[in-house]
């Protein structure tokens, strides 16, 4: 076989290929070591959130993992094969991290503009709609009654009609409170007991 190396054709033998191929394993283990040995001990001191850690740790691997494999081909005379995948994992990566980047750009949106902030009481739709608890990179965090939460991406924001019932500062709503009261029940009672209540 032929292989290019020090701007000159050359002949590749075949343990020169098996050793070119043992850069695949080999990335993989350095991979898993720099996870295991580096990265986890500097989450530990840093307390690092979870969801955060898996994100950096799987970026990272994958980093690494190409890295060596990468640096294997150029040792090993097969520098040029590297643009023939290089350029694909890339446009790949912008691929696949298209809404994190819109998300991204939203999140700065939310900032300036401020259509929605903490404490907001919102409505996206009937089953999106609570009060606003976090506003983040990714994310915007809604709580809704029952205690639980929505986590909505910054993108949606930007796309759909968002009904805001805290948007100005001198007004504070809440949501609609359904009272039910039997037919025999005096209106007039209840009015009463209601403007009490308030």
């Amino acid at each position: 076989s032929i292989g290019f190396k020090d701007g000159q054709y050359q002949k590749v033998s075949i343990i020169d290929l098996i050793r070119t191929f043992l850069f695949i394993p080999i990335s993989f283990l350095v991979g898993y070591l720099v996870d295991k040995f580096v990265l986890h001990r500097i989450y530990m001191v840093l307390l690092v959130d979870p969801g955060v850690h898996n994100a950096v740790s799987t970026i990272s691997y994958y980093l690494v993992v190409i890295s060596v494999i990468t640096l294997g081909l150029c040792q090993e005379g097969f520098g040029f094969l590297v643009s023939y995948y290089i350029l694909p994992i890339l446009v790949g990566m912008a691929w696949a991290v298209r809404d994190v980047f819109n998300d991204f750009v939203a999140y700065f949106v939310l900032l300036v503009q401020r259509p929605v902030k903490v404490g907001d009481y919102i409505k996206m739709s009937d089953e999106v709609k609570g009060v606003v608890r976090k506003i983040t990179p990714r994310t915007v965090v809604l709580r809704r009654e029952q205690s639980y939460h929505l986590i909505i991406p910054n993108s949606k924001f930007m796309q759909d009609v968002i009904f805001n019932w805290d948007y100005t500062r001198s007004f504070i709503a809440f949501p609609d409170i359904h009272v039910g009261v039997r037919y025999s029940v005096d209106p007039e009672q209840v009015k009463k007991i209601l403007a009490h209540a308030v």
